[in-house]
């Protein structure tokens, strides 16, 4: 059973015959240290996800579905009607009034009827305006440290998307939003919103409702509460004696540490053989071993998706 935040830092600090306030605090800090180094070092399924996501529909207005708009104001509302049917869940996306070319982001919905746009609307004010609202980024999961496979569900199959770097998609993708119809070719991990919400670019636009599954590797979070835990599999010990080789140099006990350090770095390379051991070997669509050691690494590497 692997050992909590809590049980770590009483191990440590009883080893070391210290379990004063501050040293606490020490220890603390050279667990979380020592644990992101291993997790750096090691591969393995444990640090991997699978999450999905359904793209949007574009939406756009009717006859009785119109909005005022006002020359240096991100005021939107409706003309009179009640029924405009505005949603929270467009805060994020763009829009875009009849007859004019410039993309609008949603800062925020306030109602049905009225929205904010992250910047001032420079056409000529007018009512009565038809829009339309689409979008080609989507909030993913909050832990996404770095994209392995994205894959678009097409009839009964799973056709992957090649992944990008986010600065490439400027080059690639000049103006998605002006790019009418699919399928998706591409996908990037773009830069996250001011309320600090992950998002996964995909170009071109879908124009249809499609199910995307999205592999990724974990970003690891600080342990801060007693019960949180390494995560990483039997790596309880490696860490605690990792910890060690720093709490007794602090102490400037340095034969002390340079024992742990020989402990450590024995256990943490049988570690790093037999969590590696573990991980599944994933295969492509064509069904040849990947190749990164089989961990997805690079454009498209992970698993072939089964429905």
């Amino acid at each position: 059973m692997a050992m909590t935040f809590a049980s770590l830092q009483d191990s440590i600090l009883h080893h070391m015959g210290d379990v004063s306030g501050a040293t606490r605090v020490r220890v603390k800090r050279w667990l979380n240290d020592t644990r992101n180094v291993i997790w750096e070092q090691t591969h393995g399924n444990f640090k991997e996800q699978t999450d999905y996501l359904t793209t949007v529909v574009e939406y756009k207005s009717t006859t009785a579905i119109t909005v005022l708009v006002t020359n240096g104001s991100p005021t939107v509302t409706s003309d009179g009607a009640t029924d405009t049917a505005f949603t929270s869940a467009m805060a994020g996306r763009f829009m875009q009034l009849a007859g004019r070319e410039e993309w609008y982001r949603i800062l925020s919905v306030e109602s049905a009827t009225s929205l904010t746009l992250e910047d001032d609307f420079i056409g000529t004010t007018a009512a009565a305006a038809a829009f339309s609202i689409r979008t080609y980024l989507y909030p993913i999961a909050t832990d996404v440290q770095r994209l392995l496979q994205v894959t678009v569900e097409r009839e009964e199959n799973w056709s992957p998307l090649e992944i990008i770097d986010r600065i490439d998609a400027f080059d690639v993708v000049t103006v998605p939003l002006r790019w009418d119809g699919g399928p998706a070719e591409i996908c990037w991990l773009d830069e996250e919103t001011p309320a600090g919400v992950k998002q996964l670019g995909i170009w071109p636009n879908i124009t249809a409702a499609s199910l995307v599954k999205y592999r990724y590797q974990k970003m690891v979070t600080e342990m801060t509460l007693d019960a949180d835990t390494v995560i990483i599999p039997g790596a309880d010990e490696v860490i605690k004696n990792g910890v060690l080789v720093e709490a007794y140099a602090f102490k400037g006990k340095m034969q002390q540490s340079a024992f742990y350090r020989n402990l450590y770095e024995t256990e943490r390379d049988r570690l790093l053989v037999t969590v590696s051991r573990s991980s599944p070997k994933w295969r492509r669509r064509d069904l040849t071993d990947a190749g990164g050691g089989g961990y997805g690494y690079g454009v498209n590497m992970g698993p072939s998706f089964p429905r």
